[in-house]
């Protein structure tokens, strides 16, 4: 709450109202969205209308790694509303995010409802992004297969022909020799594509019959046997290799990652943090996953908050091995902290 504290006092001059509504909206809504941060919200997020007058909008969630651009404006009964259907209109035809409007009264009596919709918005649009960045990646190993193609057609192309002792290849056969060339190279191709699509798309094989029971901290984990373990996305061994991974994944787009020893480096800033999770305790409904060392000497500690504990149940998995997480740093009482709220938080 300190952060967001600091950004009110900061944003006081734009969140001017007679009754106080936008301030309490930032205090009574969004302070309770955990998808977000004080660094993704711009209050009077400016734009120019067809007429080229420039405007403003009450407040635009905007994180480009997260995918984020949602914008906010609140009704009040006095609002023209000639005015905000010109407004409304501009936002939607020159792309500026998706447009949430919500009544005064709406947010004041429902609050629970307005942060769900919200919510639901943000969480649509990081999926969206996620999904864009795999098809980019895709895109790309599509063009360098490619390349690699023309390049051997061309090689085919201008290389001398083979002597041949008994008789010399006709011009049929060598047309024959570079189609199946090509068609070896087309396999391979689709072959590799195939198998990358399969490995983003491929989901958790069924609970086997027995599991191993192993314990880290306090906590007790279930270790399904060797060979389903195999199906799984495999975990770097190292933190070194942790960290280019997510780097890879991301595409850089997280900043470049630091590995838990770092971390306190980087304390009020969004980050990729790579680090062994030696310990997972839960307290008072809490729990937390220690990295580089046990309490009370962990290098960073990752929070699960009871309201999440159910969507990131499979965190647990990574007791014993390395984890890459993306948020915002905290601290509490000298010890870096991330809140994991969700588990495309992850970098898999």
């Amino acid at each position: 709450m300190q952060h967001w504290e600091q950004w009110i006092k900061i944003n006081k001059p734009k969140l001017q109202h007679v009754a106080d509504f936008e301030e309490r909206f930032v205090r009574e809504i969004l302070t309770q969205i955990p998808e977000i941060s004080p660094t993704d919200l711009i209050a009077q997020y400016p734009f120019q209308d067809f007429s080229g007058n420039n405007r403003y909008i009450d407040f635009c969630i905007k994180n480009d790694i997260k995918g984020y651009f949602t914008t906010i404006q609140l009704d009040g009964r006095g609002k023209d509303f000639t005015d905000t259907l010109e407004r409304q209109n501009t936002i939607m035809v020159k792309n500026l995010g998706i447009l949430l409007r919500f009544a005064n009264v709406t947010w004041i009596k429902k609050p629970d409802i307005v942060i769900q919709t919200i919510r639901t918005v943000l969480q649509d649009q990081h999926k969206a992004h996620i999904e864009k960045l795999r098809t980019a990646d895709v895109h790309k190993l599509l063009q360098e297969q490619k390349h690699e193609l023309d390049k051997l057609k061309q090689s085919q192309a201008t290389s001398i022909p083979q002597v041949i002792p008994v008789a010399v290849a006709s011009e049929h056969d060598t047309r024959q020799s570079d189609k199946m060339t090509l068609f070896g190279g087309i396999m391979a191709m689709v072959v590799v594509i195939g198998l990358i699509i399969w490995g983003s798309t491929k989901t958790t094989l069924e609970a086997p019959t027995s599991t191993q029971n192993t314990s880290v901290g306090n906590t007790s984990i279930d270790t399904p046997p060797a060979e389903i373990t195999e199906s799984r996305p495999r975990i770097p061994d190292t933190v070194e290799a942790a960290m280019e991974n997510a780097d890879y994944l991301t595409d850089g787009a997280g900043g470049t990652p630091v590995s838990s020893s770092d971390a306190k480096n980087y304390v009020g800033h969004e980050r990729i943090i790579c680090g062994y999770i030696a310990e997972i305790k839960t307290v008072q409904g809490r729990t937390y996953l220690n990295m580089g060392s046990r309490y009370p000497d962990q290098e960073v500690t990752v929070v699960i908050w009871p309201d999440a504990a159910d969507k990131v149940q499979s965190a647990l998995d990574f007791g014993g091995k390395i984890m890459c997480i993306y948020g915002e740093i905290t601290e509490y009482k000298g010890i870096p902290q991330i809140s994991l709220r969700n588990l495309d938080q992850i970098i898999r």
